[in-house]
């Protein structure tokens, strides 16, 4: 998705993911439970999504809200389905590469 972090602006980002993924400004505002308008408005730049609609943009096109905003942080990691106790351990090991990546 690096082509995302040559956008400058959030407008420009939701249209662009919207059609990379063949959606309309209609049908992604029914899924939102939205108006068009406001996608449109949105897509314009003429107003901002209030937060609670910024998450259901992230969540619709499985993307993080920094993505959103800024073109970067897009590396989510699906936990759906797993347990606390898995997704703790999945955690001690990203926590681990991290802590490795640091002293190199």
């Amino acid at each position: 998705m690096d082509k995302y972090q040559e956008l400058n602006e959030f407008p420009e980002r939701l249209r662009q993911i919207r059609k990379d993924n063949n959606i309309s400004q209609t049908a992604l505002a029914k899924a939102l439970n939205l108006k068009r308008s406001s996608v449109n408005s949105w897509e314009s730049g003429v107003s901002n999504p209030a937060p609670k609609n910024l998450i259901k943009i992230a969540e619709y096109f499985n993307v993080s809200i920094d993505f959103l905003l800024r073109g970067s942080g897009d590396n989510r990691l699906a936990i759906d389905g797993l347990i606390e106790e898995q997704i703790s351990v999945v955690k001690s090991i990203i926590s681990c590469f991290q802590k490795s990546n640091k002293k190199s």
